[in-house]
């Protein structure tokens, strides 16, 4: 509930405070990663795959974490994605919804990531 007033320049309340209000439904805004990950559904459906790309990866890099084990046998240099592990630890933190919003948005991150490697390569020809 809130109430309303209006003040003058020197803070003197004008005709009083109205009314408390009736109370008014509201719901939990939005997590941040669910907006972002909107954000790059939408800017993928869309055709703007930097923005979509950048997205997925602000909500991608929020659930992995450095992999502590080492592989002896294979070279991280060689394949980057062996130095990162989903954290699953903060991945149960979040609602199914938050869950499927970080799904989406590696779905996402790797569609882009293979349209603008074409990009790249279609303009070096």
């Amino acid at each position: 509930m809130f109430a309303a007033g209006g003040y003058t320049a020197e803070g003197i309340c004008v005709n009083g405070i109205g009314e408390t209000c009736k109370e008014i439904l509201t719901v939990h805004p939005l997590s941040l990663h669910q907006i972002e990950g909107y954000l790059a559904e939408i800017a993928y459906k869309l055709g703007h795959y930097q923005i979509a790309k950048t997205s997925a990866e602000n909500v991608c890099q929020a659930f992995i974490t450095k992999n502590d084990y080492k592989y002896s046998m294979l070279d991280t240099r060689a394949n980057p994605l062996l130095a990162v592990r989903l954290n699953i630890e903060y991945l149960n933190l979040v609602s199914p919804v938050e869950a499927k919003q970080v799904a989406e948005s590696f779905i996402i991150l790797a569609k882009v990531s293979k349209i603008l490697k074409n990009d790249v390569q279609k303009r070096a020809d």
